[in-house]
């Protein structure tokens, strides 16, 4: 489950561009690594939650799902402000369809501060319920080397560790699509042994 921030604050290099395609780059390159065992969806959320088809339910990662996935990605447009409350409403409803009952897995990527966000309560006790792991992604809000992230990403970290994941902090020299179509190397320690799973490129 991918959800993506349609708000872009645009950072010096840093313009509303740049970060715009990093965000698109990077949502498409995740559905690449899906396979045919997989259930995905997308959501954006701008002052809105938007899943993919108008509806939170988790597809079948066939060929031609994760088309209509990247189809999305690559028509969403910057506006409005950033709702976690609504992303996440959508979020909780895509993991209580049906899917794979495999490791529930949310990339959840934003590049500002919330305008609306859920208590930290409220995200634990959702994701325990889902056997789900959240691992957020802040978009030049700082890097790796801070001792303490700032504005947004302190939100983003708090929900990662409630969520039993991990907040990945996006400098402006890092490539967001790799390091977001890597996160199974996040995911690895944090989940139960598994069937192996390769992608070839």
């Amino acid at each position: 489950c991918c959800t993506r921030d349609e708000r872009h604050t645009g950072q010096p290099r840093g313009s509303r561009s740049w970060v715009h395609h990093q965000a698109i780059d990077a949502g498409v390159k995740v559905i690449d690594t899906l396979t045919s065992v997989d259930y995905a969806t997308v959501i954006a959320f701008s002052t809105e939650a938007r899943p993919l088809g108008g509806r939170s339910t988790l597809l079948k990662a066939t060929k031609y799902n994760k088309e209509r996935m990247q189809i999305f990605i690559r028509g969403l447009r910057a506006s409005g402000g950033t709702n976690f409350i609504g992303a996440f409403a959508a979020v909780w409803a895509a993991l209580g369809s049906q899917g794979s009952g495999c490791n529930a897995v949310v990339l959840f990527m934003s590049d500002g501060e919330p305008t609306t966000a859920p208590s930290l309560v409220q995200i634990e006790a959702q994701a325990a319920a889902r056997g789900a792991h959240v691992l957020t992604y802040g978009l030049g809000l700082g890097s790796r080397a801070d001792r303490e992230p700032r504005g947004g990403g302190r939100v983003l970290r708090d929900i990662a560790c409630a969520a039993n994941g991990i907040y990945y902090p996006v400098a402006e020299d890092d490539n967001l699509g790799d390091v977001m179509a890597s996160y199974y190397l996040l995911l690895a320690p944090l989940t139960e042994p598994g069937q192996m799973r390769l992608t070839f490129y």
